[in-house]
């Protein structure tokens, strides 16, 4: 029972964050972004009181969420009350068949969150990464009340703390399986994602889209992961990108958007330090700034998530870690991509474009298809303009991708045997390509061949 009461709390933490930004949107997108935003603003501020010498237990965390709910109770009182950012829908069809249609698609979705709740709830961890990693690290800190296992335990340091936090609380409050977390957060993103179409197209068409992407493969199987970070990154970065989507095409400078982008995009960081990609919303940021002639919001939303990504390695470097794995043999062999000791540089791009399009086909397929041929029709159209967000998120991913492989040929001996990983990295695209093609103009041409 006390963990439907901590979900409830978080959620309402969630909800007056947002009001306190002046945050105005439908009441699924609030609802669904508040358990979001409060879950990792939690991990991160309990995360912190553990390195100042709190232990870890059920009483110091059930205090801190109390401190929390007063905090977002009494702050708002003394703080200005701020205008709200303006709520966009399209008009929607009130034909039986679209409203009908709607309700199915939404209980086709909780079908599936359904299915994977249940599986989730009844399998235990089982995951080697969660097994030997993520939750292992939650059980030790649970017993021991502190970090300091991290200190000694060899690749423990590796990764930030967001998703073994996570698990932490769960068990901190009696339970021992801590994978429902994974499809309610899942489901959530869906509520955001559902929010983010709907700016553009009706309920049944933005409905449709969000089944269409909910029930992707890719992701929905990370889903009932237990406590994988892949899944959570895909999440915290997608909505980064969203809210900054939303900032981008706004004429004016909604500054609700670039913050929230902001907060998520450092939390992708939390989740997973290692990953390059969060250069792309720098980069677009950057470049608002010139044709929204404000220099000042740009640089708040650098400082913000750069703030949150220093978090892991200010811990890790304060406390002499050696971050062994991934980012040590990278330093260890960076020149080897320069001197071609595996490869000389042709060879490699052959290589890597082979790996990607495997991978692309293994894990995608067949969204990517969907993918290039709507990009393929909006170019035949001239409707790219419209698209140019999007494009650059798209493609600079890939791009960094495409770099990442080059890269782990030159660097790893091992590297082909990194092909699950890089398929289940791929996971953070799945939506990206979602909304872009639900972002196209192909849908306004449809409604009009239908008049």
């Amino acid at each position: 029972m006390i963990i439907f009461i901590v979900l409830l709390v978080t959620v309402f933490i969630g909800v007056k964050l947002l009001e306190v930004l002046g945050f105005n949107v439908p009441w699924y997108e609030k609802l669904s972004l508040s358990f979001l935003l409060s879950s990792a603003l939690q991990t991160l501020g309990y995360f912190t009181i553990l390195r100042l010498g709190v232990m870890a237990t059920n009483l110091t965390y059930l205090a801190f969420l109390c401190v929390l709910l007063l905090l977002v109770l009494v702050i708002p009182k003394f703080l200005p009350k701020l205008p709200m950012s303006p709520v966009m829908l399209a008009s929607s069809s009130s034909s039986y068949l679209a409203k009908n249609g709607t309700k199915l698609l939404w209980l086709g979705i909780f079908v599936l969150f359904a299915i994977t709740a249940i599986y989730t709830t009844y399998l235990p961890v089982y995951t080697t990464d969660s097994l030997i990693l993520y939750d292992f690290r939650s059980k030790v800190i649970t017993e021991t009340g502190t970090l300091n296992s991290i200190r000694i335990v060899p690749d423990w340091a590796a990764y930030p703390m967001f998703t073994s936090t996570i698990h932490l609380f769960v068990r901190l409050l009696g339970y021992t399986n801590p994978n429902l977390f994974y499809p309610l957060m899942y489901l959530a993103f869906a509520g955001v994602f559902y929010g983010a179409v709907r700016i553009r197209l009706s309920q049944f068409k933005a409905s449709l889209m969000t089944f269409l992407m909910y029930s992707t493969p890719l992701t929905l199987w990370q889903s009932k992961l237990d406590g994988m970070t892949n899944l959570p990154y895909a999440i915290f970065y997608c909505i980064a990108v969203i809210y900054l989507g939303k900032y981008w095409k706004n004429s004016k400078p909604i500054w609700q958007y670039a913050i929230i982008s902001a907060l998520f995009l450092g939390f992708a960081s939390w989740t997973r330090h290692t990953e390059p990609f969060w250069a792309i919303p720098i980069f677009l940021i950057v470049v608002s700034s010139f044709f929204k002639r404000n220099l000042l919001l740009p640089g708040i939303y650098i400082a913000m998530f750069w703030f949150i990504r220093q978090i892991w390695p200010s811990y890790t470097h304060g406390n002499y870690i050696s971050v062994v794995g991934a980012t040590q043999s990278i330093v260890n062999n960076s020149n080897s991509l320069f001197t071609g000791t595996s490869y000389d540089l042709f060879d490699t791009f052959k290589i890597a474009v082979k790996f990607v399009l495997n991978s692309f086909n293994e894990g995608l397929s067949p969204l990517i298809y969907l993918y290039l041929s709507t990009i393929t029709i909006e170019l035949f159209w001239n409707s790219l303009k419209s698209q140019v967000f999007y494009i650059i998120v798209v493609l600079g991913n890939i791009f960094i991708l495409f770099l990442s492989v080059v890269f782990a040929i030159n660097t790893f001996s091992y590297w082909s045997g990194l092909s699950n990983s890089f398929t289940r990295m791929l996971s953070y695209l799945a939506p990206l390509l979602w909304l872009y093609i639900s972002n196209s103009r192909i849908w306004y041409r449809i409604e009009e061949w239908g008049k």
